[in-house]
This record gives C-alpha cells, sequence and structure tokens, in this order.
C-alpha cells in the first residue's frame, strides 16, 4: 500500500533547497517578454533556483549599468512571481573579483601583482632573465584575453628586486644562503620582461647559485590584487552594492545567497621556471613583514625555500609561508564578503578553483597550475567562510568533487554540497565546445553518482538565453561553443522535469540520515604544501577515493583539524572504525600524532600507502619520522604499504567494516550504494548505472525490520511490511534506483520481502513474458518526409538513412493486430537514441529518457483487432549544433537502435515497473 511514514514529509513535493539549480547564461540584454517566458520555461522544467551569468557573447560595458540591472529587476521580480528562488552570480563570466573589470578601473595599484624568479651558476657578474611569460587565460582563446586583460595585452610594469640570494649548489640550508639584493639590480626591463644582474665578490662563486626573485604588476590585467583589502572593499563597491541597491527588498527572501566563483590571481609560467613553485607567486609589499614574523625566516630565505630544498628547515619554511599567505588572502578577500552578506540578510557560497574537478587525483585538471597560490588548497578553512558549500563538477566520470565538497560542509557543521555540474568536449577544436550529444539518461546517471557522494543539489551549466550563430566558430564568444550543453535546446528538454523531480525527491530521502561514518580519509593539506603538486600524495589520495567508493564503503575526507577536534572521530556506534593517510609526510605537531595513538588505543585501524609522516610544521624536540617509527612498533593496527594497496589487501583489511549496518553481497556487477543512520535505522539507496540488469542481496545487520520503499519516480511510499529475515533478494534494472527505509521492528512473522517494487523487474518480465519481435510495418516520419522501413533499415541511425544534420524529433509509426486484448501487454525497446514517447490509437502511454524503455499499453485501452502504435523519439541537439566541424564531429546514433518488442503475460500485472 501506498502510506505516510515517519519522515516523510515533503519527500513527494520537495522544497527549492533540493530541486536543480539553473545557470542562466545572458548573451544580450533580454526583453520583458523573453525574461518572463523563459524564467516560466525554468520553472516548468524542474528548477527551483536560478543564477543569472553574463558570457563572452554578453557586450561586457553593458555588465551592471543601469539598463542591465533594470533587466535583473524584471527577471527577479518574474522569478518571484513564479516560485524559483535567485543566487546573485557576482561576477561577468567567471573568476569572481573583476566585478566585469569595474573593480581596478581608474585603480591601477589593485591590479595583480606577481613575483618571478631566475636561477643560475654563481659568477662575478651573473645575469639572470625574466622572459616568455605566458598567461593561464591563453588557453581559452584571443575572446577570453580580450575579456580579463585590456585590449588583449599582457603586459608588465614595476618591475622590483625583491631578493637576491647565492646559496651552495650541493645541501643548502638556511644558514648557508647568503644575501646578495644590495648586489643586484635591474639591467633592461619591458612591457614583456626583465635582465638582472648580479654582482658577486670572487670569494662567493665557488660551487654556488644565484636566486633572483623580482616582482611586477600586469597593468592591462583585469585580476585584482585579491592580498589587499582595498581589493574586496573596492569589488562590494562597485560589484555587490548595485544588486543591493537594486534589489533589496527581494534579499532574504527570493534571493537568497551570493555566488562567487573561482577567484584567483593569474596562473603564470616563463621561459626557464624553476623549482618546487610551479606558478608566479602574487604579491603584495605587506607580505614580506607578514611572512618573516611568521615563518621566523627573513623573506628572502623563505622564497628561496619555495623553490629549493634547504635540508631539515625546509618543511617548516613552506607549511608555515602557504598558512601564511592563504589566511592573508581569505581575511583580506573572502572575509569581507561574507561579512556584507551577513549584513545584508543573504547567505554566501560558491566555490574556488578546484584542481581535481572531473577527477579523483587532486590536480588532474590543471597540471600545470600550482594551486597553492590559490587559496593554500585550504578547502576546509575557505569553507568556514560559507553558508553553504559549492564545487564544480565535470564531465559524466566519477570524481571527487562531490565527496570532497559535502565532507568540507561536515567539517563546518553542514551537510551537503551544490555540484555545479558543467561539461567539456573530448574532442574538436576545443574542449569549451561541450557536449551537446549529451543524453538526458547520461546526466541523470552523473547527477544520481553525485548525489550519492554528497551533493544536495545539482547547478546545471547551463540554461541558455539564446543558442548562437551559425558559421560562427569563436569557442566561448558564439554561445553555441560555450561549455554546451544550453539545456533547453536540446530536443529532449521536454523530457527534464521528470529527471529534476528524481533529484529533489532523492536528495531528500538521503537528507533524512546521517551517512554511515566508516572511514576517514585524511586531507593531506601540510603534505601538499610541503611537497607540491607532482608529489605521490594527490594520486594516493584519489586512488584510496575511488576505491573506497567504487566498493560501497561510507567514507568522508577529515581536515587536520577534524582529527584534532572532532571527539565523534573515535571508534565507537556510528563512529570511524579506520584512518587512511594517503602518502602523508607532514603533519602540524605532535598533537596529531597523539589522537592517532588514541584512535588506535581505542581499536581504530590506521592503513597508510605511499610516504609516511617524517615532518612536523612545528618540530619539537623529536622529529616526526622518529615519533612515527616507533608508533609502528607498538601498534600492530597500522597497516603500511609503499604503493597504493591491491584491492585484495584492502578487501582484507577493511573486510569487518560494513557488517553492522545493511549493504549489498554477491553483485551481479557493482552498484553505486549509500548507507545512512536515522534514529530507528537505515537509509538505503542502491543504483545500477550499467546497461544492464543486476541480481543482488541487501545483507541486514539483524532479523526483525520494517521495510519501506520510497519511489522518487512517482513520490509514492510503499510499506512493504516485516522482515524476519537477514538477507533480501533483490532485482535492478538498468538505470533503477532503489531507495528502501529499513527501521527496527518486533519480530514479524510475515513473509520474505517480495515485490520491493510495485511492478516487475525487466529481468522478470523478460523471462516471463511471451516476447515477439517487431521488425515490420514501420514507416519514419523526419524532418517532413515519411519513408517506409523494413527489417534491413529499421534500426539504423536515421544519420545514415541521410539525416545526417538533423536534430528534433522522428516518428516511427506501425500497425499492431491484437486477437486477444486479455492480459498484460507492454512494449519495451531495448535500445534508443535518445528519448521516447510512446503512442497508441493517438494515446501517451509514456515518456522516457533512460533506461529500461518499457510502456504498459494495457493502460491505455489495448483493443482488438488493428491498433495504431506510435512511438516518438527525439535525439541530441549535436547533429544541428556541430555540424561543420568535420572530423571532429562526435559521432551520434538517433532513433529505434533495436528491433522492438511486444510482451504478453495472460494475468493483469500492474503498469508500475516503469
Amino acid at each position: 500500500m501506498i502510506t505516510s511514514l515517519n519522515g516523510a514529509s515533503g519527500f513527494h513535493d520537495p522544497d527549492a533547497s533540493h530541486w536543480p539549480i539553473a545557470y542562466w547564461f545572458w548573451h544580450r540584454l533580454p526583453k520583458k517578454a523573453e525574461i518572463e517566458r523563459q524564467v516560466q520555461e525554468m520553472y516548468d522544467g524542474g528548477y527551483r533556483t536560478m543564477l543569472i551569468q553574463c558570457r563572452l557573447a554578453f557586450p561586457q560595458d553593458q555588465y551592471l549599468t543601469q539598463a542591465y540591472l533594470r533587466a535583473y529587476q524584471v527577471a527577479v521580480k518574474t522569478a518571484h512571481e513564479v516560485g524559483v528562488q535567485v543566487g546573485i552570480y557576482d561576477e561577468y563570466n567567471w573568476q569572481s573579483g573583476m566585478a566585469g573589470g569595474l573593480t581596478v578601473q581608474n585603480h591601477d595599484h589593485l591590479r595583480e601583482r606577481h613575483v618571478f624568479w631566475a636561477v643560475g651558476p654563481a659568477q662575478s657578474r651573473t645575469t639572470l632573465s625574466i622572459t616568455g611569460i605566458h598567461s593561464s587565460v591563453e588557453e581559452l582563446g584571443q575572446d577570453a584575453l580580450l575579456w580579463q586583460y585590456e585590449d588583449g595585452r599582457i603586459e608588465w610594469s614595476d618591475w622590483t628586486i625583491l631578493a637576491a640570494v647565492t646559496y651552495p649548489r650541493r645541501g643548502p640550508s638556511p644558514g648557508a644562503v647568503e644575501e646578495v639584493t644590495p648586489n643586484a639590480h635591474i639591467a633592461w626591463h619591458s612591457k614583456s620582461g626583465c635582465r638582472i644582474t648580479v654582482l658577486l665578490p670572487q670569494e662567493t662563486l665557488t660551487d654556488r647559485q644565484v636566486a633572483v626573485f623580482v616582482a611586477a604588476r600586469c597593468y592591462t590585467s583585469r585580476i585584482p590584487n585579491y592580498l589587499l583589502a582595498e581589493s574586496a572593499q573596492r569589488f562590494i563597491d562597485v560589484g555587490y552594492e548595485p544588486f543591493r541597491r537594486a534589489l533589496n527588498s527581494y534579499f532574504g527572501n527570493t534571493i537568497r545567497y551570493f555566488f562567487f566563483d573561482q577567484p584567483h590571481h593569474t596562473f603564470y609560467g616563463w621561459t626557464g621556471q624553476y623549482g618546487n613553485l610551479i606558478s608566479s607567486l602574487p604579491f603584495a609589499p605587506e607580505l614580506i613583514d607578514i611572512t618573516e614574523s611568521h615563518t621566523r625566516q627573513s623573506f628572502s630565505v623563505t622564497l628561496l625555500a619555495l623553490i629549493e630544498d634547504l635540508g631539515a628547515a625546509t618543511p617548516s619554511i613552506r607549511a608555515d609561508f602557504y598558512e601564511t599567505f592563504k589566511n592573508l588572502v581569505m581575511h583580506r578577500y573572502i572575509a569581507p564578503l561574507r561579512a556584507w552578506a551577513d549584513k545584508n540578510g543573504v547567505g554566501f557560497t560558491g566555490h574556488e578553483a578546484l584542481g581535481h574537478v572531473g577527477s579523483w587525483n587532486l590536480y588532474d585538471a590543471f597540471p600545470q597550475w600550482d594551486l597553492r597560490v590559490n587559496f593554500g588548497l585550504d578547502y576546509f578553512g575557505l569553507d568556514s567562510y560559507r553558508t553553504l558549500t559549492t564545487v564544480d563538477g565535470q564531465g559524466l566520470d566519477a570524481q571527487l568533487s562531490a565527496k570532497l565538497g559535502d565532507s568540507q560542509a561536515q567539517t563546518n557543521g553542514r551537510s551537503g554540497t551544490i555540484v555545479e555540474q558543467y561539461f567539456v568536449s573530448k574532442s574538436g577544436t576545443s574542449p569549451n565546445i561541450g557536449r551537446w550529444d549529451l543524453t538526458l539518461e547520461e546526466l541523470r546517471a552523473q547527477a544520481i553518482r553525485l548525489h550519492l557522494s554528497g551533493a544536495r543539489q545539482i547547478l546545471f551549466h547551463a540554461y541558455y538565453q539564446t543558442d548562437g550563430q551559425d558559421n560562427n566558430p569563436r569557442i566561448l564568444k558564439n554561445p553555441r561553443f560555450d561549455f554546451a550543453p544550453g539545456i533547453n535546446f536540446e530536443p529532449w528538454w521536454p523530457f527534464h522535469r521528470a529527471f529534476a523531480k528524481e533529484s529533489a525527491r532523492l536528495s531528500m530521502f538521503l537528507d533524512g540520515a546521517q551517512p554511515c561514518r566508516e572511514i576517514a580519509v585524511l586531507y593531506p593539506l601540510r603534505t601538499a604544501w610541503v611537497q607540491g603538486p607532482s608529489h605521490s600524495h594527490a594520486h594516493h589520495l584519489g586512488d584510496w577515493a575511488r576505491y573506497l567508493g567504487e566498493k560501497g564503503y561510507s567514507y568522508r575526507l577529515v581536515d587536520e583539524r577534524d582529527l584534532r577536534q572532532d571527539p565523534t572521530l573515535w571508534v565507537g556506534k556510528n563512529r570511524f572504525s579506520v584512518l587512511v593517510l594517503p602518502s602523508v609526510t607532514t603533519l602540524q605537531d605532535g598533537e596529531s600524532l597523539w589522537h592517532m595513538k588514541r584512535f588506535l588505543d581505542d581499536g581504530g585501524l590506521v592503513l597508510t600507502s605511499g610516504d609516511t609522516p617524517r615532518f612536523y610544521q612545528y618540530p619539537g624536540r623529536r622529529s616526526l619520522k622518529s615519533d612515527w617509527d616507533e608508533m609502528e612498533r607498538r601498534y600492530a593496527r597500522i597497516h603500511t604499504s609503499f604503493e597504493p594497496p591491491s584491492t585484495k589487501d584492502r578487501d582484507d583489511d577493511l573486510r569487518f567494516v560494513p557488517s553492522a549496518r545493511p549493504h549489498p553481497t554477491d553483485q551481479g556487477h557493482p552498484l553505486w550504494q549509500w548507507v545512512g543512520r536515522e534514529a530507528t535505522g537505515w537509509r538505503v539507496v542502491l543504483f545500477n548505472d550499467q546497461p544492464s540488469s543486476t541480481k543482488t542481496h541487501l545483507e541486514l545487520p539483524s532479523t526483525a525490520h520494517h521495510i519501506s520503499r520510497w519511489d522518487i519516480s512517482t513520490g509514492d511510499i510503499v510499506a512493504i511490511g516485516g522482515v524476519p529475515a537477514t538477507r533480501i533478494p533483490l532485482d535492478i534494472d538498468p538505470m533503477e534506483v532503489v531507495c528502501l527505509r529499513v527501521a527496527s521492528a518486533s519480530p514479524w512473522t510475515t513473509h520474505l520481502i517480495e515485490g520491493y517494487r510495485t511492478g516487475p523487474s525487466l529481468t522478470h518480465l523478460l523471462a516471463t513474458s511471451q516476447r515477439t519481435a517487431l521488425p515490420s510495418g514501420w514507416s519514419l516520419s523526419i524532418h517532413g518526409t515519411t519513408i517506409p522501413l523494413d527489417p534491413s533499415n529499421l534500426t539504423i541511425p536515421w544519420e545514415e538513412l541521410g539525416w545526417r544534420d538533423f536534430s528534433g524529433e522522428a516518428a516511427y509509426t506501425t500497425r499492431l493486430t491484437i486477437k486477444d486484448p486479455e492480459g498484460s501487454w507492454w512494449l519495451y525497446l531495448p535500445d534508443v537514441g535518445t528519448a521516447a514517447t510512446c503512442l497508441l490509437n493517438g494515446v501517451t502511454v509514456g515518456k522516457r529518457a533512460w533506461s529500461p524503455f518499457v510502456f504498459a499499453l494495457s493502460t491505455v485501452g489495448l483493443k482488438k483487432g488493428h491498433n495504431s502504435l506510435t512511438v516518438k523519439v527525439v535525439n541530441t541537439a549535436a547533429n544541428r549544433y556541430l555540424r561543420g566541424i568535420g572530423a571532429n564531429r562526435p559521432q551520434t546514433a538517433s532513433g529505434l537502435l533495436a528491433v522492438p518488442e511486444l510482451l504478453w503475460q495472460p494475468t493483469p500485472l500492474s503498469d508500475s515497473c516503469r
């Protein structure tokens, strides 16, 4: 029966905080009628929050003008009337802090400033050059350069020598570093570089190196210097206050938060770049005194330690510097924005540049950037300034973002994260072409994986104002090639609302319980500071996260502050029983190790891979290596491996972990899974993202349970009844999500669970039905033309039938002759590219945009004799929008791609299987 159960509030109709969110890309100033129409379309399509984002197609000089703000007022007023919440996206395009260039306009001293360096052998007259400076923005093309630089020019001024030092070529140490800054001068400089000459006495030349550090200001860059408090205040004045003045009456009600997007100094490289730090270092003069007071070293020695190994002192100097740097930039830039949001009654969210977006590895996304100079890689610390956590997610692969985002939220007293989901192309002239060939099945599967990894909401990138121009190849500037797809220009857009409802309901279901806490993986912040992006911690963390996710373990990334402060980390009921150290070399001080000992004393298991701990940021009388070696000798429950452990070794180490909560076993193929604990039991989610059905058993920790199934497709909650068993068999269809609430109960005498769904599984249906293939008698109506089909061409994609450039809807029609309509009849479409609507005698049977494509014909009056059967198929927009890009065009397949089948069973069955 369908019933209302404890904890079911809001599941059928979730609130706005669980539905998907839309970026609304503006490419020009919209008219009032266009605004009203598109906001309503967003609502009808299943979006309950929107963020307006001006893209490169939008004239930059119109951003934040009165005309722009008037259009924005209409949009917010319309959203308020329709019932859509609003987040204020705080930038033109992205890289928050510029206000489209207004922050630094007439304030040249606020433009970004960087430190560059050069190293060479010591000579009596040493000449070193900084040339060939290149910007990370160049990767995005000329239009991106015009967006971030005046006239697209990268030009430098105010060249200043910060330090010049000599040091031994072999075995340098801080004490062996000699300051020679007074001997250095700039012999030549231009808008693109400089040459420095250092005059050295003869006694300093033997087997020594010279390093020179120079600062310069990019006087054409629109990126502000985030190290200056004045930059944040200026950004507030020109970027935030205009929205407050225009929209203040909506703050805190319709307008829920301000959203920042990837604020970061530009990452610059140059010819002859050298050392452990692989990007230029953002700079402000105040950094010198602040660094010297914190590191207890001269600024010259600190700068050298960032690029060279200065022996035993290096870990402490580097960690001290990056901690100082990230605290300064967060305090001077992020903190004022949060304070302004608090003052004005709105939330504060957004995300920084994430090196792991689209990957498990911490730095795979931007291996050429050194993210230590972007808020010090301290994701947990930055999240403490937000009221909602947001992360980036890219592509269709499983990845770290949602898990790390949710982990940050939990550290800071919240749970769940917003995931900004975007796509890049794996082929074509630029990755920013995007994925016009994205299917709704692919998007849905990725959204579900993200939810099970910690996402509360999916922020889709994006709902397009316009679809761009034909015959215009400009990446980003032509909306068509701006991180596609524009979801509302996909032929499958009318199917989107069904997906959005599922996403919201799944999010509500997950919110009803706390994720089980089994395994903690230490986020190796200080190791990252000391070792840099080439060190193995990035790979080891990603390898552990991938393994634990694929195996279905409940795990969380923890910050060292969690380890030192959170008493719930320790072994016990619903507490972590395993701590993983992914190639961790550096800890804050001995207190962190003391807490690990406490964890081991309480029965915890510590698993390490790669390097083992050996450095303290704040060294005491003993080294961490000595302390760690002693701890390994004392505790047998520390398991160490240099390489990432084999699957078998990890399976053996963690075999005991899931036994105390429900978990699937005997899986035909791996399932995505999530288990959360609530006051009276558990919530379990299983997701089969594979193209075939699978069988599994759900193992329960005891024999007395009351089980209900929460159906995210209908919003129904089905009370299944008492279950006296500890092992429940489940058949799970392709793309099926099974949500079960397992509540404690008194012993039951009822039968084993049957029909955890209200209809048969696809496996059961195909195995027990009379199956009739339907290869003949079809016609295809497409793009104004109707052609007959026969068994030889029925399943050929319409691209191969002559409609290679067609995106839209095509109709496949045939006639069914039924002698006896009694019993239950279904139409089964084994393969569809990409979404289908089934009509019987002109009446809609159902609409499906993901597997399995099963339609219950009996429910709409299948009649004796002749019946007209039509299957309307829509594809993706790739054929339409990617035509003309030649060999780089993604391969698509549209239409009916396998022979349809008619299924019959003699007894009436519910159509609720689909």
